[in-house]
C-alpha cells in the first residue's frame, strides 16, 4: 500500500454547488506500486451532506495527465463549509488520508 498521501492539494469553490480540486500524485518512492485510483472524501460541517468519489476509474470523468490530477465535485449544498481529503489506491491497498482542507461553497446564485 502507498506510504504517503497525494501532495500539493488545492481546493477552490467554483459556484454555490461545486468545488474544484487539484493534486499531485505521490512521490515515486511512496507509491509502493501503481496508483490505480484516488478517492475524494467530502463532509459538510453544517448539513448531512457527505460523500466519497472514486477518481481515475472508468466511471468518472477526470483528467489524470502526467503528475497533475483534478476533479470537480458537483451537487453540493450552497453556502456551506466542507472538509475535503484525498487518498490514493494501489492493488495492494490504500494510502493514509491527506490532511483535511476546509472550503466554503459560494452563496446561492453566485458563479
Amino acid at each position: 500500500a502507498p506510504s504517503s498521501y497525494p501532495r500539493n492539494i488545492t481546493v477552490i469553490a467554483l459556484s454555490s454547488t461545486s468545488i474544484y480540486i487539484t493534486w499531485q500524485s505521490l512521490r515515486f518512492v511512496d507509491r509502493n506500486g501503481i496508483i490505480t485510483s484516488y478517492t475524494i472524501c467530502y463532509n459538510s460541517t453544517q448539513w448531512n451532506d457527505n460523500g466519497v468519489v472514486q477518481v481515475g476509474s472508468s466511471t468518472t470523468n477526470t483528467f489524470l495527465l502526467g503528475n497533475s490530477r483534478n476533479y470537480t465535485v458537483f451537487n453540493m449544498k450552497y453556502f456551506s463549509k466542507y472538509k475535503i481529503s484525498i487518498q490514493a489506491f494501489t492493488i495492494a491497498g490504500v494510502s493514509p488520508r491527506s490532511n483535511e482542507y476546509i472550503i466554503n461553497t459560494l452563496e446561492s446564485g453566485m458563479f
